[in-house]
């Protein structure tokens, strides 16, 4: 058998202890009316944890956790590092600002940076 939650435990010591006391009736009838109220959030945050509705589909937190981890690894991978500001790309053809593959490689950066600050 579970203990009894803090909350209730002293609502029911305020109504023993000072019976006929309507500030300890209130208090205790305000401790039990938390206690529901925080069972109550607690259910509904928990549901949210654990899944999300994402267009008809329940969907795990953990697995798109899971399934982010995974894409950054991969991504990290495949991601060469930026060559110096200075250094044309290409062997001199374009300067490194007008350069597509070089916006994709930091792209790439500033994306795993984020993911990585955030996590």
């Amino acid at each position: 058998m579970s203990a009894q939650p803090e909350a209730l435990r002293l609502a029911e010591d305020l109504e023993i202890d000072y019976f006929g006391d309507v500030v300890a009736h209130d208090a205790a009838a305000e401790l039990r009316r938390l206690h529901t109220e925080n069972e109550r959030l607690h259910q509904i945050n928990q549901s949210h944890e654990m899944k999300l509705s994402v267009r008809g589909y329940e969907i795990q937190i953990a697995d798109l956790e899971a399934q982010r981890d995974a894409l950054l690894e991969a991504l990290k991978e495949i991601t060469p590092s930026m060559p110096p500001v200075d250094a044309p790309c290409h062997y001199g053809i374009v300067p490194q600002e007008k350069c597509g593959h070089c916006g994709r490689i930091a792209k790439a950066r500033a994306a795993i940076k984020a993911v990585e600050e955030e996590a």
